[in-house]
């Protein structure tokens, strides 16, 4: 058989018979390997006893020998085209004793330009869920193709825990310009990490016949390592006793065994477990050694149990607190990998003084700030009425360093008293810590400290008034529409990273009369199609140095035009691997960089060619088609 290029007739060939053997042949059949459908006329004196839409069966009519030659036999026209070449298994058939039985076969491929496909997946998400993941993909037929879409099956190669077909129906199916989601959960314990993929081929067919196959997509996305810390909580509450308190955990993570130990570490300097109590029997215990601040809990099981309902780990009071902050006890989940995840409690156990009903404020003019506070007495028995100020932080002046006020008893409250704070070298955003030494004077001349905690302040912008402060001026006005070329975009431009965007079309700006501001893209509203072209619109918002926002919004107008195609194409280097070993063999080794005017198919053809080196088993010889649908015309080749 040989083909002949039907000029001006689309993908149709004229095939002409030659027999130079000795056999004599009664029928040809042809037969196309990937479901493209096949149209086709006979010489005169030929028909075709046997038609299905992708194979026919060419004989003499009526039955009988064929003539050694028979030029122009038959011409075929291809349609339902998705993948290049055409592939067609040619059978030869004898008659033997009235049976005809295939002498030979042989394989043609015809270079034929594919169809546009039937699907276009538009984007995939990946998630973690109480189960295992899910998966979701939106997917779209689009309106230039007229093959309506009944089935897409999500045929998963990898891993293969996972490994099967997972079909959708669509009944009435999908036409031209509709869009649908699919959605896929799978079962997953223990959870993948976050450099396992999930690997598949995504096909679209006709109906669930699948008689034809107008899309295939091969993918991977990698599994995201789902977070079990959400899972795992810890809680403090206040007993009794003055700085006592219970330590509740919960593990609802679903994989058991998962985690293994507790470990509880007080991590504010100074302050210890004093006592530690549980109940015995329960199944929990400490792992030696163990320090004054820091205890490694374990559980007879081997692991900690699932799912732990606000379970009473232990009762304990603390000791040795010189700090008007919070306590800060981690709670520590482990497993065999080390420290997973890290739940931080926070216990107020004031020991000397309690601060409230505190302000910070700065003068604009000078720079300098000043705290105002109010104090309750909680030393051990103590009268005072003065409090040291002690501060060893060279970015910072303080003054007065002695405040005094009326004589307060345990118990009691004084206040509100001020200081100032001076920078010298210290900036805003700074932290300032102090320690304040409750003091009881007498006479100007006996000082008798009797306690003291450490306090820190952080000092906020020194501009637009109070800390909190909003500037009623505020206005968000954004940067000018822009009106761009697709083509100008540079190669890669990810139009989902605000930075990115911020550093081609511009950042918002402040119209008020504010001192400082800053800004954040609160939104985006693509328009684009497939082919980068349309509108993409930016929104915003801005905030005064207080951190208050804007009370308008503002947006910018990102304009793309279509323009000439942009992008570089690399494909894969010459490889060797053995035959135990041919992943190589993935045809999404070809690196294709967009700059988003572009919409790419990628087909591909292998010959497996005789080597006579010595050590090779064979050659593959693989040509790959790249297409792009926004520059290809679906006529020129």
């Amino acid at each position: 058989i040989t083909p002949v290029d039907s000029v001006g007739h689309g993908c149709c060939w004229t095939l002409d018979f030659n027999n130079l053997g000795n056999t004599t042949i009664y029928a040809v059949s042809f037969t196309t390997l990937h479901g493209e459908s096949i149209d086709h006329t006979e010489a005169p004196g030929y028909f075709t006893p046997d038609d299905l839409y992708n194979h026919i069966l060419v004989s003499p009519n009526p039955l009988g020998p064929m003539p050694n030659s028979v030029p122009g036999l038959v011409e075929l026209c291809f349609s339902d085209v998705f993948m290049s070449p055409v592939e067609v298994a040619v059978d030869y058939y004898q008659n033997n004793n009235g049976e005809y039985e295939i002498f030979c076969s042989d394989t043609l491929r015809f270079d034929c330009p594919p169809e546009p496909p039937c699907l276009a997946m538009l984007a995939d998400t990946i998630g973690c869920d109480t189960a295992g993941y899910f998966y979701s993909l939106d997917i779209q037929v689009p309106a230039g193709t007229d093959f309506p879409v009944g089935l897409v099956k999500l045929n998963v190669t990898d891993p293969p825990s996972l490994a099967g077909a997972y079909p959708v129906t669509f009944s009435p199916a999908l036409q031209p310009g509709d869009q649908a989601t699919l959605n896929f959960n799978f079962p997953a314990p223990p959870y993948f990490s976050g450099t396992d993929s999930l690997c598949y081929i995504l096909t679209a067919h006709n109906g669930p016949g699948e008689e034809i196959c107008c899309f295939a997509l091969d993918t991977c996305i990698v599994f995201p390592p789902c977070d079990p810390c959400p899972e795992v909580t810890a809680d403090a509450k206040i007993l009794s006793d003055s700085c006592c308190y219970r330590l509740a955990v919960s593990n609802n993570y679903p994989v058991p065994g998962y985690f293994t130990n507790i470990q509880t570490t007080i991590l504010t300097p100074g302050v210890v477990f004093s006592t530690v109590e549980y109940p015995l029997g329960s199944g929990w215990s400490q792992v030696p050694p163990q320090a004054p601040d820091d205890i490694l809990w374990q559980h007879s099981s081997g692991a900690i149990p699932t799912p732990l309902i606000s379970y009473d780990l232990f009762d304990f009071c603390l000791s040795g607190v010189t700090t008007t902050d919070s306590v800060c006890i981690a709670v520590n989940w482990l497993n065999d990998a080390g420290l997973v995840c890290q739940d931080t409690v926070k216990v107020f156990c004031p020991e000397c003084l309690v601060i409230y009903d505190d302000e910070i404020t700065c003068d604009t003019m000078t720079g300098i700030y000043n705290y105002q506070f109010n104090i309750e007495n909680w030393s051990d028995g103590f009268t005072v009425n003065a409090i040291g100020i002690i501060n060893d932080d060279p970015r910072f002046d303080v003054a007065p360093t002695v405040l005094t006020f009326p004589p307060t008893l345990p118990g009691g409250s004084a206040g509100p008293l001020n200081f100032d704070i001076i920078p010298i070298t210290g900036m805003p955003g700074d932290t300032l810590c102090l320690d304040l030494v409750l003091r009881e004077v007498i006479n100007d001349t006996i000082h008798i400290e009797c306690c003291y905690l450490t306090h820190c302040i952080i000092l906020p912008p020194c501009e637009g008034g109070p800390a909190g402060e909003p500037c009623d001026e505020l206005l968000c006005v954004a940067p000018p529409d822009v009106t761009i070329g697709c083509e100008e975009l540079p190669l890669g431009f990810d139009f989902s990273d605000p930075d990115q965007l911020a550093a081609l079309f511009g950042e918002p700006t402040d119209g008020g009369l504010c001192p400082g501001y800053t800004w954040q893209q609160t939104g985006v509203i693509d328009n684009r199609d497939d082919c980068g072209g349309g509108t993409f619109i930016r929104m915003f918002t801005v905030y005064d140095l207080a951190v208050n926002p804007s009370t308008n919004t503002c947006e910018q107008v990102i304009t793309i035009q279509p323009g000439p195609p942009s992008y570089q194409i690399r494909f894969p280097a010459d490889q060797t691997t053995t035959c135990d070993d041919l992943f190589f063999l993935d045809a999404d080794q070809v690196d294709i960089l967009l700059s988003g005017c572009d919409q790419f198919a990628l087909t591909y053809s292998d010959d497996i060619l005789d080597s006579n080196i010595d050590g090779v088993c064979f050659i593959v010889a693989r040509t790959y088609q790249v297409l792009d649908w926004c520059e290809w015309d679906g006529a020129s080749t």
